[in-house]
């Protein structure tokens, strides 16, 4: 049996634990949030260059079934409410400017990206 190779510290060339393990899932959160907001900036800043510049206000919430009794008010039964689960959190984005806007410019812009990158909803207000 050959004996482990060490480096001058007297330590073998295994990979430390930390590495090798999988990333908390704080740092996915965080990546998964760094993400979505990117690709909210970029929509922003196609559509309405003069919100690119404006630091957006962001509302996490997970999406949520119906309840009974909203359900019952509505006459539907629970297998008629098709919810999409697997999207996990949404997040808003809110673009707002201060001033008068121009002719096509919003004051407020709000951009939902959900946990996948995909845009889901947008929606604007002009004064």
């Amino acid at each position: 049996m050959l004996p482990k190779s060490r480096d001058h510290f007297g330590r073998s060339r295994t990979t430390p634990r930390s590495v090798r393990r999988p990333p908390a899932a704080a740092d996915l959160r965080v990546s998964r949030f760094a993400a979505a907001r990117e690709v909210a900036l970029r929509f922003v800043a196609g559509r309405w260059p003069e919100l690119a510049g404006v630091e957006p206000v962001v509302t996490a919430r997970r999406p949520q079934a119906p309840s009974a009794e909203l359900l019952a008010r509505l006459n539907l039964g629970g297998d008629e409410v098709v919810l999409q689960a697997d999207n996990g959190i949404e997040y808003s984005f809110t673009f707002a400017r201060d001033g008068r806007p121009a002719a096509d410019a919003p004051l407020v812009a709000v951009v939902t990206v959900d946990e996948h990158r995909r845009i889901v909803k947008t929606s604007e207000s002009k004064s």
